[in-house]
């Protein structure tokens, strides 16, 4: 179960206004949703598989850019799709941005030195069934035996790990110490 200690998120108010999705977010997550795993999204499973399909999407193309030296910059979704590159907190940004337009529930987690985002599931049978096409369909040619990592709140809901740790959605933490979370 998580144990998040803080109660306050830092930077609260540049990740809500980050995450927002415009109409160009919406279109780009409309597209990217359609780029990947056609047959698949006729299934019972079809929001989960098109929000992989946004993680392939994104996670392919993205390119880890620093922020300016000693400062802290969080750019917005709007910002993120016309490069696809940035630092943790960008990518938060644009998956969340993302996943949220196509009504996907998301939350932000703050670990040491790192921020990435998680996808919500509403119960344990449908994340098991999710998990079984993440490894034997939709990503097998790059999952293999790795572990798909996820989170259990207090409240038991589980959340995915949509990071960019690995090319698969459910990727290692790169910091299992959780030091806040944000629903949005």
């Amino acid at each position: 179960h998580d144990i998040a200690v803080q109660q306050t998120f830092p930077h609260r108010s540049e990740f809500i206004a980050a995450t927002r999705f415009t109409p160009e977010i919406k279109s780009f997550a409309n597209q990217c949703a359609q780029n990947y795993f056609k047959k698949e999204q006729k299934g019972d499973y079809r929001r989960y598989i098109q929000c992989f399909a946004i993680f392939k999407e994104i996670n392919d193309q993205w390119q880890y850019v620093n922020d300016p030296q000693g400062q802290e910059y969080i750019a917005t979704a709007n910002e993120s799709i016309k490069t696809l590159a940035g630092d943790c907190d960008d990518y938060t940004a644009l998956m969340a941005a993302c996943l949220k337009a196509i009504g996907a529930q998301v939350r932000i987690v703050r670990a040491t030195s790192h921020i990435y985002p998680e996808l919500r599931f509403e119960n344990r049978a449908d994340f098991d069934n999710v998990c079984y096409l993440i490894r034997y369909t939709l990503f097998k040619d790059v999952i293999g035996e790795k572990t798909i990592y996820f989170h259990v709140d207090n409240n038991d809901n589980i959340w995915l790990n949509m990071d960019y740790t690995e090319p698969f959605p459910g990727g290692y933490f790169l910091s299992e110490e959780m030091e806040a979370t944000m629903e949005l």
